[in-house]
């Protein structure tokens, strides 16, 4: 083999490993970008189920707040506060030992919570 053909042998492993360097450095910036995505739609969920679970123990340990508790412009509102925002579709219904509360939250969670008076 003479020199020229090494020379260009060379060359075109050079340019093999180059490519292939590049499919995997462009398919580990895909994946780390789609586990990130991933991640922060898992932590906004997380966030949501926190924010109904406080709010209903507050319901829970309050119970004078259910007579108090109001729905205006996707918000419900406890003394014109501010409770919980991104409701929809909220519908109350009260008997003697139970309150039943249903909404819909963030367009994501349809939620109905049964809450002993």
């Amino acid at each position: 083999m003479n020199f020229t053909n090494k020379k260009s042998f060379i060359t075109f492993e050079l340019l093999i490993v180059i490519v292939v360097s590049s499919i995997i450095i462009i398919n580990s910036f895909i994946s780390i970008k789609d586990i990130y995505s991933i991640s922060k739609n898992d932590e906004t969920f997380a966030i949501y189920k926190l924010d109904l679970l406080s709010s209903k123990i507050i319901l829970q340990k309050n119970k004078d707040y259910l007579d108090r508790l109001k729905y205006k412009n996707n918000q419900l509102l406890i003394d014109e506060d501010l409770f919980l925002d991104g409701v929809k579709d909220y519908k109350i219904s009260k008997n003697s030992n139970f309150t039943n509360i249903s909404f819909k939250y963030k367009n994501s969670f349809d939620i109905n919570w049964v809450i002993k008076r």
